[in-house]
């Protein structure tokens, strides 16, 4: 799998956030309507940068920026906050891939006010190799 789906796959088994969004956590910035939040879209901003150990490239690192999206500013927060819970600072596995690090570096407050929608947008760098192991 790709290190998107495995990040999914992750993010889809953390119980506050699901309570929050459900399943609601999909790739590539979609544009939501109003009956589809509160949720999460993430999209690659960059990367993947390689590094490189003697056995040649090892380790990658790329950033992702994730939208939480909600009709009320609050629950917009409440969903940031649990995505914040569940990947700032994580080190760990996501299917084949070890993950060294997540570190959040960016946060953005807006309101859309054609789709009535809150988005609380988080930038979050992640350092990590594959296979795990």
């Amino acid at each position: 799998m790709t290190l998107e789906a495995d990040m999914r796959t992750y993010l889809l088994a953390q119980a506050g956030l699901t309570a929050l969004v459900g399943e609601r956590v999909t790739p590539f910035g979609k544009r939501l309507q109003g009956e589809d939040v509160p949720a999460i879209t993430y999209q690659l901003v960059a990367g993947p940068t390689t590094h490189y150990s003697h056995n040649g490239p090892s380790d990658y690192e790329v950033s992702f920026q994730f939208d939480c999206w909600a009709s009320d500013a609050d629950e917009a927060l409440a969903v940031a906050g649990e995505l914040q819970t569940a990947l700032d600072g994580y080190r760990g596995t996501w299917g084949d891939h070890r993950v060294g690090s997540v570190f959040f570096t960016t946060v953005l407050d807006e309101y859309e006010a054609k789709r009535g929608l809150y988005r609380r947008l988080r930038q979050a760098d992640i350092h990590y190799s594959t296979p795990a192991g």
